[in-house]
């Protein structure tokens, strides 16, 4: 898939930016119909709702449209600010071209005013966005990448900033003033796991596809997780896809004290995973979409990162733990490489955090949780390994 979008889509892009822009763009007080383009990743889904929180404010009376991938179409469907949903498979090639085409076709007759490109490097993404018709097209560019065509095809383009959060950078192209505020997701389904007698703690132990290599070793989670049973009276809830379960089905059989493990993985909707995470007390994860969507609801978070920096990625969360080596090689994920892990250092990024090095940093910020439950104190940590 990225290399047909960066060869392909760079000839795309060249041929289609020989067509002439034609037509009047609306002033900004006419904006009626606005739509957003983010296809991979549901941790960027997620950081991108501020920005649609802001679009907001700025036109509360406008149509707000989401064009992503169909395996994302439950989060949004969550996502108040989300007035249209379009969405394309990736089950085939022949089923991305062909529902392709009809969203593009479906887009063209909304006759949209703005469109907001939130991908950082593909081609695909520029070239709906001008496929569209719509006149005011806005999008990332990166000039660190010589051979990035994109901006041919936008009418407003900005710099992607790699030193600022990605959150901040998606609001940067409606106003890079406005503060980072999370809308509330649709609470469809119930779930309540708290225990007065126990810590409910969700674990992630997984990583998407992208990149595997952010995934913390298998054994280190072990003795943490076993750390916080036996110590701080936790119950743990480990989450994964179903394409993840036998992975988390591996680990979960490693654990002992089975009454404090629920493995969840693959049982869960997207509705179901969101209550889970607002009802627990502490999530523990590797850099993942879990991550972002416990950030969103402001629950306190213990993340462990490597190939990609927390500066980009890290929790939003008023109380955070964060883990992260800050090697010589990290990190090696950037929109410069279009998100491509390159390894050259054995993923020692992740392999140097140490469950025996961190313990007692974990067990002061759990025990923090317990002295400020139900307050808004400001708990943040960030422990650099090296």
């Amino acid at each position: 898939m990225k290399f047909v979008d960066e060869y392909v889509g760079k000839f795309l892009i060249t041929i289609l930016a020989l067509f002439p822009k034609k037509g009047n763009v609306r002033s900004d007080r006419n904006i009626r119909k606005i739509l957003l383009i983010k296809f991979w990743g549901i941790g960027s889904i997620t950081l991108s709702t501020p920005l649609l929180v802001q679009l907001k404010k700025l036109w509360p009376s406008a149509e707000i449209h989401y064009l992503t991938l169909e395996s994302n179409a439950e989060l949004c469907s969550l996502i108040i600010e989300i007035n249209y949903l379009h969405t394309v498979s990736l089950a085939t090639a022949a089923t991305f071209i062909r529902t392709l085409m009809r969203v593009i076709l479906a887009l063209r007759k909304h006759r949209l005013d703005i469109v907001y490109d939130l991908e950082f490097f593909t081609n695909i993404s520029a070239i709906v966005s001008f496929l569209t018709g719509t006149q005011r097209r806005i999008g990332f560019v990166n000039s660190h990448k010589k051979s990035d065509k994109r901006k041919l095809l936008y009418t407003e383009t900005m710099e992607f900033k790699g030193d600022i959060h990605v959150a901040k950078n998606f609001l940067c192209l409606a106003n890079p003033n406005a503060p980072i505020v999370f809308p509330e997701f649709r609470s469809p389904v119930a779930v309540n796991v708290l225990n007065p007698d126990s810590l409910s703690v969700i674990l992630n132990i997984n990583a998407g596809p992208l990149a595997y290599e952010r995934r913390w070793d298998m054994n280190e989670f072990e003795q943490l997780a076993g750390h916080l049973i036996m110590n701080h009276k936790a119950h743990i809830f480990i989450i994964g896809s179903r394409e993840e379960r036998g992975y988390v089905g591996c680990f979960a059989s490693k654990l002992k004290n089975n009454n404090s493990v629920t493995n969840l993985s693959g049982k869960l909707t997207m509705a179901g995973l969101v209550q889970l995470i607002r009802s627990s007390h502490l999530v523990i994860t590797n850099d993942s979409g879990p991550l972002h969507i416990a950030s969103a609801m402001n629950v306190p978070t213990i993340s462990l990162f490597g190939p990609e920096t927390p500066l980009r990625y890290g929790s939003l969360s008023n109380r955070h733990l964060t883990f992260y080596a800050g090697l010589w090689c990290s990190p090696c994920m950037t929109v410069s490489n279009l998100k491509t892990v390159n390894c050259i250092n054995h993923t020692q990024c992740m392999k140097q955090i140490r469950f025996t090095e961190i313990k007692s940093t974990v067990d002061e910020f759990v025990d923090s949780l317990r002295c400020s439950k139900g307050s808004q104190e400001i708990r943040s940590m960030v422990q650099m390994i090296i």
